[in-house]
């Protein structure tokens, strides 16, 4: 078994002519490495996809077929990329791997390289860690996660974005499913789960203390009603995680489910990048301070 932080993830966008890997080509693609949460290296390319680019598509993306004319041919890109794979064992990651992992893999069988990776579906664990009434595309799920798209559908500026998304549902599948390893993370992603409704006795009032906390990185403390914490989680945005947790009556985690169900009380940490220092509050700080004004 193989530990998350110890495994090397490659994230991978790709733009195509089409939908089709078998005849369409790509005309875009970037690769980042990521290692415990770090970006270690990046790779992104142009390619002359010896097509026509449609203009739907070109308008789209914003990348024009004079533009992928000059670009690089197909082999010295793909040569490289593979390269970048084979350089130390990897997970292929991408945001409905499915079509990314189809296009790629065509383009090596046509250049005679072998490629078989560990395929993980950042869509696919969004769709089980995430509130159901979420949309799960790229550009959603970066605007919730705080991670500013620049050139959106470009491959280079959508991989940086799974790459926050990635770094973000780890962290939700570590502390809501328990799952520590690889190999427990790419079966989970295929695993059915089920909803079950439940909502804290006290969400009324925590949903109010919520929408006063920063969206910024820090951890939470959920508390039973004697004041016993009950769970701990680390996030870069506790408001959308802490909302995540009180805002929704349906959650996939039946741990989370039954946490919510004795849940009274939330504390948390900010981490305050300037000063270095902590600021912690508790409902009942909240409720003082509300009483004394």
């Amino acid at each position: 078994m193989c530990l998350i932080e110890n495994i090397s993830f490659v994230v991978v966008d790709v733009e195509t002519t089409g939908s089709d890997p078998r005849s369409n080509r790509i005309f875009d693609i970037a690769c980042i490495r990521v290692e415990n949460e770090k970006i270690i290296e990046n790779y992104y390319s142009l390619v002359n996809p010896h097509q026509f680019i449609p203009p739907f598509i070109s308008k789209l993306t914003g990348v024009s077929n004079k533009q992928v004319y000059s670009a690089p041919e197909p082999r010295e890109v793909f040569s490289r990329v593979h390269n970048f794979f084979c350089t130390k064992p990897s997970i292929f990651v991408a945001h409905n791997a499915a079509f990314d992992f189809s296009f790629v893999k065509n383009v090596f069988n046509r250049l005679n390289l072998e490629f078989d990776l560990p395929v993980l579906c950042t869509l696919k664990l969004a769709r089980k860690l995430l509130p159901k009434d979420l949309k799960k595309n790229v550009g959603f799920l970066a605007n919730y996660f705080y991670h500013d798209i620049e050139n959106r559908h470009r491959a280079y500026d959508d991989c940086l974005a799974t790459v926050t998304i990635l770094n973000e549902l780890i962290k939700i599948a570590r502390s809501d499913f328990d799952i520590s390893t690889v190999q427990d993370l790419l079966a989970f992603q295929n695993k059915p789960v089920r909803a079950t409704k439940v909502k804290s006795p006290n969400a009324d009032t925590i949903l109010k203390k919520i929408e006063t906390i920063p969206n910024e990185a820090g951890f939470f403390n959920v508390l039973d009603k004697e004041g016993n914490i009950i769970f701990s989680s680390e996030t870069n945005f506790l408001q959308s995680r802490l909302f995540s947790f009180f805002g929704y009556d349906e959650h996939y985690s039946k741990k989370i489910a039954r946490i919510i169900k004795n849940s009274y009380d939330i504390s948390w940490k900010i981490n305050s990048d300037s000063e270095n220092l902590f600021q912690q509050n508790t409902l009942f700080d909240y409720l003082s301070e509300k009483i004394k004004l």
